[in-house]
């Protein structure tokens, strides 16, 4: 595992989401290399205490096309300008369980890890409900892969000296350049809020338009037929951390009870220069607060 880095991303409004995360990765999967948190627009105070973090680099994209906040533009360019060849990217919603060395070692074999979301919906998820009937013609793919399972776009890992993977990244970061992530299906127009609202957004004509991960999902079926795909209850349960005996990964999104803040791990001469203030954050998080620990986090560090 000391070959690979753990990445993800989160602005100000999922933070206490990612602290968690890191967390997690801290106390259950040591051994990274680096632990990279990618800022889409962290506050002064947030910043402060993600750099007091142990074995933690936050790093700020760059605005590099107009539109790089909206609808998960920034996505692809982390993977492609991470600085790193092999990485495991988990979105901040999610917590690590247990050891991630089984990850790595499928990208080992396989130069990626991926997992399903076919069984997210009853029916079935796949690529005929998340690709807009124009982008067949649009991006050269045939009706045909509709078919395909949909896999995550916030559970995955590469490595990119695989050239079939750099192909993969490269074309969905090309994509996502050119706007092709922006705009809602029609039934999901009210998600045109915050960091991802568009002021004029297009409406898709599918039944649920995924941004980055419809693009990334195009290039994966062009680059491989039948990818290796992991199933979803061991490597990102969406229902509880218990969804499977072995589940290295709980997809939690907005439902977590950020049980792994008070076991964050402090480098204490790194960027906290008071040691009150890392005292402050330790006591507020045994709370179990959030709305607390956020309020003495500002008044003490700004």
């Amino acid at each position: 595992m000391n070959e690979y880095v753990f990445i993800t991303a989160s602005d100000s409004s999922r933070f206490f989401q990612a602290l968690n995360l890191l967390g997690s990765v801290q106390k259950n999967s040591p051994g990274f290399k680096e632990l990279l948190i990618f800022d889409l627009g962290f506050t002064k105070g947030q910043l402060n205490i993600l750099k007091g973090l142990s074995g933690v680099k936050v790093v700020k994209v760059p605005p590099f096309v107009d539109h790089w906040r909206q609808c998960w533009t920034w996505k692809p360019w982390i993977w492609v300008n991470s600085g790193y060849s092999k990485f495991i990217y988990l979105d901040g919603g999610t917590e690590v369980l247990r050891s991630l060395d089984e990850i790595c070692e499928i990208i080992d074999r396989n130069g990626y890890f991926l997992v399903s979301q076919y069984e997210t919906l009853e029916k079935g998820h796949t690529l005929a409900d998340i690709i807009p009937k124009s982008y067949y013609s649009l991006l050269d793919v045939p009706n045909s892969i509709g078919k395909n399972k949909v896999v995550a776009a916030g559970i995955l890992g590469f490595n990119l000296a695989n050239s079939r993977v750099r192909r993969i990244v490269n074309g969905t970061l090309k994509d996502v350049t050119r706007g092709l992530n922006l705009g809602w299906s029609k039934n999901e127009t009210w998600r045109n809020t915050g960091l991802n609202q568009l002021s004029e957004p297009e409406v898709k004509n599918c039944l649920y338009f995924r941004h980055d991960q419809t693009l990334f999902n195009i290039n994966l079926y062009k680059e491989i037929n039948r990818p290796i795909i992991q199933p979803v209850d061991k490597f990102g349960g969406f229902h509880s951390p218990n969804d499977h005996p072995s589940q290295l990964i709980w997809n939690s999104r907005a439902h977590n009870p950020l049980r792994y803040l008070k076991q964050l791990e402090y480098d204490k001469n790194k960027a906290m220069k008071k040691k009150r203030n890392a005292a402050v954050f330790k006591w507020s998080a045994l709370l179990g607060n959030t709305k607390k620990i956020y309020n003495r986090l500002r008044n003490k560090i700004g």
